[in-house]
């Protein structure tokens, strides 16, 4: 679904918190967590699982801001389906779901108890379930009882919405003027999970710059490459990761500063692992990919104001 449209046509439902969901759309709709492109199946679940979290989180901002709440995507369910179902385990599942569908019908009500019985029900198969069919999971459980759901024209399970935690930084300081912040990282989960940690930040426009190990690249032409990206993409602030490959965050930063020794860019380290290097280099502190706003803080101050100063 078109996350950014949907949520323009409800934004007089958000309010102050407007900003939150239109970046949780920004993230839901970018290429980092578009589950059609090409990848591993482990890839491709492992995107999923960031994918749905983000949408319950925009899911749960809807239902407590009074706005509808969007459907389920089918294509991202079907994602979280374990690999290699045994025909076997197959068959038992949807014999089982197909009893309960009979149950449901013939009840008055299809509410959200109806729906946690099935799941009930479901875990109840899972020890054998789970001894042939291969990766199955806790996700992979529910994405089966969803996808069934779904083909059977019912209502998936879902979280309590209401009782959800949405978070944001719609509390962080407002900066001066508006400022774009690039998120340079190796891992499009890492660069998905510090943004949705400060979304609904004031005035902070996120832009994500994914960097993916490239082998027969040496060194020198990747620091290159990247920090003509970083350059052209001309952001105010750069959350930059330390550990990729083979261009480490550190020697883009030095590069960028070879490159335009003129550039007012702040970087701010944003590894999960030891930002000495980077800040060696320049950058400010460690965001922690997004658990620390502090050096983002800092950094908004550090920036040019625009008029000369």
């Amino acid at each position: 679904m078109d996350t950014g449209k949907f949520v323009e046509s409800h934004s007089s439902h958000f309010g102050d918190r407007i900003k939150v969901a239109r970046d949780l759309a920004a993230l839901l709709d970018g290429p980092l967590l578009d589950l059609s492109r090409d990848a591993s199946d482990g890839r491709r679940r492992s995107l999923a699982q960031t994918r749905l979290q983000l949408f319950e989180r925009l899911s749960a901002l809807c239902a407590q801001c009074g706005a509808p709440v969007p459907q389920l995507e089918p294509e991202t369910v079907r994602a979280l389906l374990p690999a290699a179902p045994r025909e076997e385990a197959s068959q038992q599942a949807a014999v089982m779901v197909d009893s309960i569908r009979t149950q449901i019908d013939a009840s008055d009500s299809r509410s959200q108890a109806c729906d946690c019985l099935v799941l009930a029900r479901l875990l109840e198969l899972v020890p054998g379930v789970m001894e042939r069919w291969d990766g199955l999971d806790g996700d992979g459980v529910i994405a089966l009882l969803n996808d069934r759901l779904l083909t059977l024209g019912l209502q998936p399970l879902r979280p309590d919405h209401l009782g959800m935690a949405v978070g944001g930084a719609t509390d962080q300081p407002c900066p001066p003027r508006p400022l774009t912040v690039l998120v340079v990282d190796d891992e499009p989960e890492a660069i998905v999970r510090t943004i949705s940690a400060l979304v609904g930040w004031p005035d902070l426009d996120f832009r994500v710059l994914h960097v993916p190990g490239r082998e027969g690249v040496s060194r020198k032409d990747a620091l290159g490459s990247v920090a003509a990206s970083i350059i052209s993409l001309a952001p105010d602030i750069v959350l930059m990761d330390q550990g990729m490959y083979p261009a480490e965050g550190s020697g883009v930063i030095l590069k960028v500063r070879e490159l335009d020794p003129r550039s007012s860019i702040v970087f701010v380290g944003n590894t999960g692992g030891s930002p000495e290097d980077l800040q060696r280099a320049g950058a400010i502190g460690n965001c922690d990919k997004g658990r620390d706003p502090t050096p983002v803080r800092q950094a908004i101050w550090r920036v040019p104001s625009g008029d000369g100063t």
